[in-house]
Protein backbone atom coordinates (compact mmCIF):
# COMPACT_ATOMS: atom_id res chain seq x y z
CA UNK A 1 0.00 0.00 0.00
CA UNK A 2 1.20 3.74 -0.93
CA UNK A 3 1.92 6.24 1.27
CA UNK A 4 -1.10 8.05 -0.45
CA UNK A 5 -3.65 5.43 0.77
CA UNK A 6 -2.04 4.64 4.41
CA UNK A 7 -2.69 8.65 4.82
CA UNK A 8 -6.05 8.26 3.31
CA UNK A 9 -6.54 5.41 6.24
CA UNK A 10 -5.49 7.42 8.59
CA UNK A 11 -7.78 9.90 7.87
CA UNK A 12 -11.15 7.80 8.29
CA UNK A 13 -10.39 7.46 11.75
CA UNK A 14 -10.71 10.60 13.20
CA UNK A 15 -10.73 10.27 16.82
CA UNK A 16 -7.19 10.78 17.58
CA UNK A 17 -6.60 11.98 21.42
CA UNK A 18 -3.25 14.57 21.84
CA UNK A 19 -4.05 15.09 25.34
CA UNK A 20 -4.22 19.35 24.92
CA UNK A 21 -4.83 18.96 21.11
CA UNK A 22 -8.10 17.65 21.53
CA UNK A 23 -9.04 17.92 24.74
CA UNK A 24 -9.18 13.45 24.93
CA UNK A 25 -8.85 12.11 28.92
CA UNK A 26 -5.78 10.62 29.89
CA UNK A 27 -5.76 7.95 32.48
CA UNK A 28 -3.43 5.61 33.15
CA UNK A 29 -1.75 3.89 36.48
CA UNK A 30 -2.53 5.91 40.07
CA UNK A 31 0.91 5.40 41.65
CA UNK A 32 2.26 6.43 44.69
CA UNK A 33 4.83 9.27 44.14
CA UNK A 34 8.71 8.02 44.67
CA UNK A 35 10.99 9.76 46.30
CA UNK A 36 12.98 11.76 43.91
CA UNK A 37 15.87 14.08 43.25
CA UNK A 38 16.33 17.73 42.60
CA UNK A 39 17.59 16.74 39.29
CA UNK A 40 14.92 14.45 38.17
CA UNK A 41 12.26 16.17 39.21
CA UNK A 42 13.66 19.27 36.94
CA UNK A 43 14.18 17.16 34.25
CA UNK A 44 10.42 15.63 34.69
CA UNK A 45 9.30 19.55 34.45
CA UNK A 46 11.35 20.00 31.41
CA UNK A 47 9.94 17.41 29.77
CA UNK A 48 6.54 18.30 30.26
CA UNK A 49 6.85 21.55 29.64
CA UNK A 50 8.25 20.34 25.76
CA UNK A 51 5.57 18.36 25.38
CA UNK A 52 3.29 20.46 26.02
CA UNK A 53 5.10 22.96 23.67
CA UNK A 54 5.12 20.14 21.32
CA UNK A 55 1.28 19.52 21.44
CA UNK A 56 0.51 22.95 20.68
CA UNK A 57 2.19 23.22 17.72
CA UNK A 58 1.27 20.21 16.33
CA UNK A 59 -2.20 21.96 16.79
CA UNK A 60 -0.83 24.83 14.56
CA UNK A 61 0.66 22.55 12.20
CA UNK A 62 3.89 23.31 12.55
CA UNK A 63 5.46 19.72 12.76
CA UNK A 64 8.85 21.14 12.47
CA UNK A 65 8.79 22.89 15.67
CA UNK A 66 6.77 20.21 17.21
CA UNK A 67 9.07 17.60 16.30
CA UNK A 68 12.34 19.12 18.27
CA UNK A 69 9.73 19.95 21.10
CA UNK A 70 9.38 16.15 21.55
CA UNK A 71 12.47 15.60 20.94
CA UNK A 72 14.02 17.43 23.70
CA UNK A 73 10.94 15.90 26.22
CA UNK A 74 12.51 12.64 25.08
CA UNK A 75 16.01 13.50 25.94
CA UNK A 76 15.43 15.80 29.25
CA UNK A 77 12.68 12.14 30.71
CA UNK A 78 12.49 8.73 29.29
CA UNK A 79 10.30 8.17 31.58
CA UNK A 80 7.79 10.32 30.84
CA UNK A 81 5.11 8.55 28.85
CA UNK A 82 3.19 11.23 27.48
CA UNK A 83 6.39 12.09 25.48
CA UNK A 84 6.66 9.22 23.12
CA UNK A 85 3.08 8.75 23.13
CA UNK A 86 1.95 12.34 21.60
CA UNK A 87 5.34 12.25 19.87
CA UNK A 88 3.96 8.78 17.93
CA UNK A 89 1.19 10.99 16.45
CA UNK A 90 3.38 13.45 15.13
CA UNK A 91 5.84 10.78 13.51
CA UNK A 92 2.41 9.10 11.74
CA UNK A 93 1.49 12.51 10.55
CA UNK A 94 5.10 13.48 8.88
CA UNK A 95 5.09 9.52 7.40
CA UNK A 96 8.11 8.12 10.20
CA UNK A 97 6.32 5.03 10.68
CA UNK A 98 8.92 3.03 12.21
CA UNK A 99 9.27 5.61 14.74
CA UNK A 100 5.63 5.91 15.21
CA UNK A 101 5.43 2.37 16.35
CA UNK A 102 8.40 2.34 18.29
CA UNK A 103 7.19 5.30 20.25
CA UNK A 104 3.72 4.00 20.88
CA UNK A 105 5.05 0.63 22.33
CA UNK A 106 7.92 2.66 24.24
CA UNK A 107 4.87 5.05 25.57
CA UNK A 108 2.91 1.69 26.85
CA UNK A 109 6.02 0.27 28.20
CA UNK A 110 5.62 3.26 30.45
CA UNK A 111 2.12 3.43 30.74
CA UNK A 112 0.25 0.55 30.03
CA UNK A 113 -3.48 1.62 31.05
CA UNK A 114 -2.90 5.19 29.65
CA UNK A 115 -6.17 4.67 27.70
CA UNK A 116 -5.13 7.35 25.45
CA UNK A 117 -2.27 6.43 24.19
CA UNK A 118 -3.69 3.13 23.81
CA UNK A 119 -7.02 4.24 21.96
CA UNK A 120 -4.45 6.23 19.09
CA UNK A 121 -1.95 3.14 18.93
CA UNK A 122 -5.26 0.46 17.99
CA UNK A 123 -6.35 3.49 15.83
CA UNK A 124 -2.54 3.36 14.27
CA UNK A 125 -2.71 -0.66 13.88
CA UNK A 126 -5.88 -0.51 12.21
CA UNK A 127 -4.53 2.13 9.52
CA UNK A 128 -1.98 -0.53 8.81
CA UNK A 129 -4.20 -3.16 8.59
CA UNK A 130 -3.60 -5.18 11.92
CA UNK A 131 -7.00 -5.27 12.87
CA UNK A 132 -7.07 -7.94 15.32
CA UNK A 133 -4.10 -6.63 17.45
CA UNK A 134 -5.89 -2.93 16.72
CA UNK A 135 -9.44 -4.38 18.34
CA UNK A 136 -7.56 -6.00 20.71
CA UNK A 137 -6.47 -2.41 22.14
CA UNK A 138 -9.78 -1.32 21.28
CA UNK A 139 -11.21 -3.46 23.59
CA UNK A 140 -8.45 -2.56 26.39
CA UNK A 141 -9.40 1.06 26.34
CA UNK A 142 -13.34 -0.06 26.51
CA UNK A 143 -12.73 -1.76 29.33
CA UNK A 144 -10.84 0.37 31.37
CA UNK A 145 -13.11 1.87 33.73
CA UNK A 146 -11.14 5.14 34.80
CA UNK A 147 -11.53 5.89 30.85
CA UNK A 148 -14.42 8.27 30.95
CA UNK A 149 -14.87 8.70 27.25
CA UNK A 150 -15.52 4.59 26.60
CA UNK A 151 -17.66 5.96 23.17
CA UNK A 152 -14.28 7.22 21.84
CA UNK A 153 -12.55 4.19 21.57
CA UNK A 154 -16.31 2.24 20.75
CA UNK A 155 -16.84 4.64 17.05
CA UNK A 156 -13.01 3.82 17.06
CA UNK A 157 -13.22 0.33 16.71
CA UNK A 158 -16.47 0.57 14.70
CA UNK A 159 -14.62 2.66 11.91
CA UNK A 160 -12.01 -0.09 12.32
CA UNK A 161 -14.04 -2.96 11.49
CA UNK A 162 -15.75 -0.65 8.64
CA UNK A 163 -12.41 -1.10 6.95
CA UNK A 164 -11.79 -4.50 7.35
CA UNK A 165 -14.77 -5.03 5.95
CA UNK A 166 -17.26 -6.54 8.58
CA UNK A 167 -20.23 -4.42 8.64
CA UNK A 168 -22.23 -5.94 11.37
CA UNK A 169 -19.33 -5.66 13.77
CA UNK A 170 -18.97 -2.31 13.04
CA UNK A 171 -22.52 -1.76 14.06
CA UNK A 172 -22.34 -3.75 16.88
CA UNK A 173 -19.29 -1.12 18.19
CA UNK A 174 -21.46 2.29 17.06
CA UNK A 175 -24.55 1.24 19.16
CA UNK A 176 -22.40 0.47 21.81
CA UNK A 177 -20.96 3.90 21.90
CA UNK A 178 -24.90 5.17 21.29
CA UNK A 179 -25.57 2.98 24.30
CA UNK A 180 -23.22 4.54 26.31
CA UNK A 181 -23.54 7.98 24.80
CA UNK A 182 -27.17 8.53 23.63
CA UNK A 183 -25.89 11.80 21.86
CA UNK A 184 -22.68 10.65 20.33
CA UNK A 185 -22.76 12.67 17.01
CA UNK A 186 -20.37 10.28 15.41
CA UNK A 187 -21.71 6.95 16.13
CA UNK A 188 -25.62 8.64 14.96
CA UNK A 189 -23.99 9.43 11.42
CA UNK A 190 -21.99 6.23 11.26
CA UNK A 191 -25.22 4.50 12.31
CA UNK A 192 -26.83 6.36 9.38
CA UNK A 193 -24.89 5.40 6.69
CA UNK A 194 -24.63 1.87 7.50
CA UNK A 195 -28.61 1.85 7.44
CA UNK A 196 -28.91 3.67 4.26
CA UNK A 197 -26.03 1.37 2.71
CA UNK A 198 -28.51 -1.96 3.64
CA UNK A 199 -31.20 0.32 2.10
CA UNK A 200 -32.93 0.78 5.62
CA UNK A 201 -34.04 4.32 4.93
CA UNK A 202 -36.36 5.01 7.48
CA UNK A 203 -33.69 3.99 9.84
CA UNK A 204 -31.07 6.18 8.32
CA UNK A 205 -33.82 9.17 7.98
CA UNK A 206 -34.56 8.77 12.16
CA UNK A 207 -31.09 8.32 12.86
CA UNK A 208 -29.64 11.86 10.70
CA UNK A 209 -32.69 13.60 12.46
CA UNK A 210 -30.98 12.95 15.67
CA UNK A 211 -27.72 13.77 14.15
CA UNK A 212 -28.39 16.71 13.05
CA UNK A 213 -30.40 17.67 16.59
CA UNK A 214 -26.83 16.76 17.96
CA UNK A 215 -24.58 18.47 15.90
CA UNK A 216 -26.35 20.96 13.03
CA UNK A 217 -25.45 20.62 9.95
CA UNK A 218 -22.18 19.43 7.75
CA UNK A 219 -21.66 18.85 3.69
CA UNK A 220 -21.59 14.78 4.54
CA UNK A 221 -24.65 14.90 6.65
CA UNK A 222 -26.65 17.25 4.36
CA UNK A 223 -25.46 14.97 1.21
CA UNK A 224 -26.27 11.65 3.13
CA UNK A 225 -29.64 13.04 3.62
CA UNK A 226 -30.87 13.94 0.56
CA UNK A 227 -29.43 10.43 -1.18
CA UNK A 228 -31.90 9.11 1.83
CA UNK A 229 -35.06 11.48 0.97
CA UNK A 230 -34.80 10.20 -2.83
CA UNK A 231 -35.07 6.70 -1.74
CA UNK A 232 -37.85 7.71 0.54
CA UNK A 233 -39.24 9.42 -2.47
CA UNK A 234 -39.96 12.63 -0.36
CA UNK A 235 -38.99 15.65 -2.88
CA UNK A 236 -39.75 18.28 0.05
CA UNK A 237 -37.27 16.94 2.22
CA UNK A 238 -34.96 16.65 -0.91
CA UNK A 239 -35.20 19.66 -2.07
CA UNK A 240 -34.46 21.26 1.67
CA UNK A 241 -31.28 19.28 2.06
CA UNK A 242 -30.32 20.29 -0.74
CA UNK A 243 -30.99 23.85 -0.54
CA UNK A 244 -28.97 23.82 2.91
CA UNK A 245 -26.20 21.89 1.17
CA UNK A 246 -25.51 24.37 -1.85
CA UNK A 247 -26.62 28.05 0.33
CA UNK A 248 -24.11 26.88 3.33
CA UNK A 249 -21.31 24.47 1.49
CA UNK A 250 -21.50 26.04 -1.91
CA UNK A 251 -17.41 24.69 -1.98
CA UNK A 252 -17.63 21.32 -0.21
CA UNK A 253 -17.20 17.96 -2.29
CA UNK A 254 -20.34 17.12 -1.49
CA UNK A 255 -22.00 19.79 -3.16
CA UNK A 256 -20.34 18.64 -5.91
CA UNK A 257 -21.64 15.41 -6.50
CA UNK A 258 -24.57 16.70 -6.04
CA UNK A 259 -24.84 19.23 -8.70
CA UNK A 260 -23.38 16.22 -11.18
CA UNK A 261 -25.83 13.95 -9.40
CA UNK A 262 -28.63 16.01 -10.42
CA UNK A 263 -26.73 16.95 -14.15
CA UNK A 264 -27.07 13.49 -14.90
CA UNK A 265 -29.74 12.14 -12.89
CA UNK A 266 -28.01 9.75 -10.65
CA UNK A 267 -28.25 8.70 -7.20
CA UNK A 268 -24.68 8.72 -6.25
CA UNK A 269 -23.47 6.97 -3.65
Amino acid sequence: MGQGERMKRLSILLIVCVGLLSGCPQTGDVKEPEAVTAAQEHARQVAEINTKLGIEYMRQNRNEQALEKFEKALASDPGYAPAPGYAAVLYERIGRLDDADAAYRRALELEPDNASIRNNYARYLCSHDQFEAAEENFRQVIANKLYPTPEIAMVNAGLCARLEPDLIKAERYFNDALTTNPNFAIALYELAKLAYVRNDYLQARAYLQRYFQVAGYSPASLWLGVRVERALNDPTEVARYTYLLKSRFADSQETRLLNESQTDGRNTN
